[in-house]
């Protein structure tokens, strides 16, 4: 389920519009968490997911800023998969964080 706060995030008294991209990418956070983690009494999933979601909007947020370095600038092209980053491009410092790795 998506939480209503996803669609804007407030940076610097600035409301920035995500793109639809950004909020699948955080649905998609939540069912795999839903999958990986069985539901318990002391389940840590809101504290899981909202500082990913946390995460992947301020980094769009700073990247929507004209001032923000360029390695925040949002990329989502396709690589080889053989490179093993998805939907990251290979300049995209930040795709190490996110990156699930191919078996070679």
């Amino acid at each position: 389920m998506c939480h209503p706060d996803v669609h804007d995030v407030e940076i610097a008294s600035e409301a920035v519009e995500v793109p639809e991209a950004i909020v699948k990418m955080v649905e998609a956070l939540e069912s795999f968490y839903d999958e990986l983690v069985p539901e318990h009494e002391n389940d840590p999933r809101d504290v899981f997911v909202d500082g990913l979601k946390r995460a992947l909007l301020q980094a769009y947020a700073m990247g929507a800023q004209d001032s923000a370095p360029m390695y925040f600038k949002p990329r989502f092209e396709h690589v080889e998969q053989d490179e093993g980053y998805g939907f990251f491009s290979r300049e995209h410092r930040l795709a190490p964080l996110f990156a699930k790795k191919t078996a070679r």
